[in-house]
């Protein structure tokens, strides 16, 4: 069931594992369930982060990255009270956020030059706020209400006891 980490689909998986696809909507799941599969699959995940340095650490760090970009980072307002890109300063996290870049040449007509419209789009910040919440169990299964009082003292606690680890 090592297939399962293709796509995280337990029934393609056990397709391509050699079952049935009649039965392996059945199969993909009871094998997911056993405990020497779940556990091969587990330490062949963490072989995996390991081998690509993905670490919770970087995980959190990339999506607070994306969920709290900010378009004035990017931009700035010209002289003539439009937005003027502004590239030159970005740094490698706030670029990594630029999700699409378009660019369009514009004819001005004949008095007029071309010029370039450029259009640009950040990744999804209400999804990365959305994970990241989850992550830090911000928003309850059942609805309920969740108080998070953090000092700053007590995440720099928890932070060396962590990494004394």
């Amino acid at each position: 069931m090592i297939e399962y980490l293709i796509d995280g689909n337990a029934t393609k998986a056990a397709i391509r594992s050699g079952y049935s696809e009649k039965t392996a909507h059945v199969q993909g799941p009871r094998l997911l369930g056993n405990a020497a599969v779940s556990h091969a699959v587990r330490i062949k995940r963490e072989k995996l982060a390991f081998k690509h340095d993905v670490t919770l650490e970087r995980v959190v760090a990339e999506a607070a990255t994306i969920g709290f970009a900010n378009m004035g980072d990017y931009m700035r307002v010209g002289s003539n009270g439009l937005p003027v890109l502004d590239w030159g300063k970005l740094t490698r996290e706030q670029t990594a956020v630029v999700s699409e870049i378009t660019v369009d040449q514009v004819d001005g007509g004949e008095d007029a030059p071309v010029t370039n419209r450029v259009k640009f789009k950040l990744h999804d910040k209400l999804s990365a706020l959305e994970k990241l919440g989850r992550h830090l169990g911000m928003f309850p299964k059942d609805g309920a209400t969740v108080n998070v009082n953090i000092s700053l003292e007590s995440l720099i606690a928890a932070s060396l006891t962590i990494d004394e680890k």
